[in-house]
């Protein structure tokens, strides 16, 4: 019966998105982030339903009367150009098979990415792919949070199999992104319900961060809840999410976590972070010999390549870091690019929370801002150990940036409605912004 209900949502959802080609947007959101063709019990975990919705959805903006353009914004062209160059240095991949193949599904990703910027151009629609994209990440999260409570954490959160979220380390650095958006949404949200629900889930997703043992999500979780402690405008619920994971750890978690988590300290004897040194070894070496090009997608599938150029390493080992599968893919250009996309996520980020600050009218853009800059610094400390430059979250998490300069853009042409104030009380007492003249 599961495997029916989602092959029907499917099916339904086809002629919806023909009709309204944002639905193929979020659709395709719902494929990539929850995976819900994987929580069947028979045929659907083969079942192409990317390739259905997403060709759906391209039919529907091809026919879709109207003017269709991608904005020229700083992160828009650098997107470009870095798969562009992603482009050339498949070409010249020292692993073709493999290198085509990742090269295909990054081609997929960047696709739709650029599509939901004309599709998704309004306050509502942004607001819609923040909620698919919690919902579908997070689902994972509440879950893994449910399961180590119960558990008592003696157990690992894994994420759904076959998916670029499967592994725990992986699966936390998504919910480490995915926090901020949660946040977010708590903000924005005027049901005191929905808004107990959302700070609950950052609750459960918060503890399975914790139960996914993962040394990385580890310190790039307490840098994320700093950063975010520091961007909201109410502290006190990150504040005390922040003390309840601190609790949660040192009275509940059993003692084989811990020893996950100090092993930090005795990198040296360990052979998955020596693994590590491997592969960014071989990814130095290979900018040595193409500094331009690199090794294409995938180099370290050429194991003679990479006994070759690390004759030491035990075996082939991915590599491990975004920064360094970005050098090893690409070479120095393409790693120059990359981190200059992340940096202009940051500095866009700041620029709209700063630009909207003052301005009730425009709140929902500046907490926005405010949390994609979160969930950007919390993927560029939980990638340092993990694959995952191709990630589609991060993607869509920078064009919710362009989406949202797009859309406050015609608000801050114009001046601001003024807001009256109150003469000051008898007493001395300041006047409320906004309230009426007595």
């Amino acid at each position: 019966m599961r495997d029916i209900a989602i092959i029907l949502y499917f099916l339904a959802l086809v002629p919806m998105i023909l009709r309204w080609p944002f639905l193929g947007i979020l659709g395709w959101s719902v494929v990539s982030y929850m995976n819900p063709h994987q929580l069947g019990w028979a045929y659907t975990e083969s079942l192409p339903f990317a390739m259905l919705v997403g060709l759906a959805t391209i039919f529907a903006f091809v026919i879709q009367p109207g003017r269709k353009s991608i904005p020229l914004q700083p992160l828009t062209i650098l997107l470009a150009v870095f798969f562009g160059y992603t482009t050339l240095t498949t070409l010249f991949a020292v692993a073709p098979t493999a290198a085509t193949s990742k090269y295909v599904e990054f081609f997929k990703i960047m696709l739709m990415t650029f599509l939901t910027i004309p599709l998704m151009a309004s306050r509502e629609r942004i607001h819609a792919l923040v909620w698919v994209i919690v919902l579908g990440v997070g689902f994972y999260g509440v879950k893994g949070g449910i399961f180590t409570l119960i558990t008592g954490g003696d157990h690992r959160v894994w994420g759904p199999p076959h998916t670029v979220i499967a592994d725990n380390n992986q699966l936390a650095t998504a919910l480490i992104m995915l926090l901020p958006l949660v946040r977010y949404l708590h903000l924005q949200t005027a049901d005191k319900w929905v808004r107990y629900g959302l700070l609950l889930a950052m609750v459960f997703i918060g503890v399975s961060i914790v139960g996914s043992y993962s040394r990385g999500a580890f310190l790039a979780c307490f840098a994320c809840l700093t950063w975010m402690f520091l961007k909201s405008r109410h502290k006190l619920p990150v504040f005390m999410l922040g003390l309840g994971l601190v609790v949660f750890m040192l009275f509940l978690m059993p003692d084989q976590w811990f020893s996950r988590m100090q092993s930090i300290e005795d990198y040296a004897s360990d052979p998955s972070v020596q693994g590590r040194f491997d592969a960014w070894t071989y990814a130095l070496r290979l900018a040595e010999i193409r500094p331009l090009i690199g090794g294409g997608f995938a180099p370290n599938y050429n194991e003679e390549l990479f006994m070759t150029l690390v004759p030491d390493a035990f075996k082939v080992r991915s590599f491990h870091s975004i920064y360094f599968e970005v050098l090893g893919e690409h070479g120095w250009p393409g790693l120059i690019l990359f981190l200059t996309i992340g940096v202009t996520g940051l500095v866009t980020a700041q620029r709209i929370a700063a630009q909207t600050r003052d301005r009730p009218d425009l709140t929902w853009a500046h907490d926005l801002a405010s949390m994609v800059q979160v969930s950007l610094v919390g993927f560029a400390v939980g990638g340092t150990f993990l694959n995952l430059s191709n990630f589609d979250l991060y993607y869509h998490i920078l064009i919710l940036l362009v989406l949202t300069r797009v859309v406050i853009a015609p608000d801050l042409a114009k001046a601001p409605e003024p807001f009256r104030t109150r003469p000051a009380t008898a007493g001395g007492g300041a006047a409320l912004p906004g309230s009426a003249a007595s």
